[in-house]
């Protein structure tokens, strides 16, 4: 399993009025442990959102759904965006704290 760094959002990151906080992931095992979590959290909490999706409604100034839980990509780095209510479940599962 990949290390999977946890970081709380605050108003530096403009998903931060969405979410609350971010795992990253990255590499190869990245990949596929991303996909595994994104999978488990959409059998557990419903669809969620790309994070350019949330933007896109924001900038347009459309109602933007509330997901608990969306996704980015960025080259080789894999991020889940998650609220406060789904941070406690992803870290027994996926932290083992």
């Amino acid at each position: 399993m990949t290390d999977i760094t946890l970081q709380k959002l605050d108003g530096r990151h403009t998903s931060s009025t969405v979410f609350q906080h971010r795992a990253k992931m990255r590499g190869v095992d990245g990949c596929v442990q991303f996909v595994e979590i994104r999978n488990w959290l959409w059998e557990n909490y419903g669809p969620g959102l790309e994070r350019e999706t949330v933007w896109a409604l924001q900038y347009f100034h459309e109602k933007v759904p509330e997901p608990k839980w969306g996704w980015w990509v960025d080259d080789s780095k894999y991020y889940i965006y998650m609220k406060d209510e789904v941070l406690t479940h992803f870290s027994l599962k996926y932290l083992n704290t």
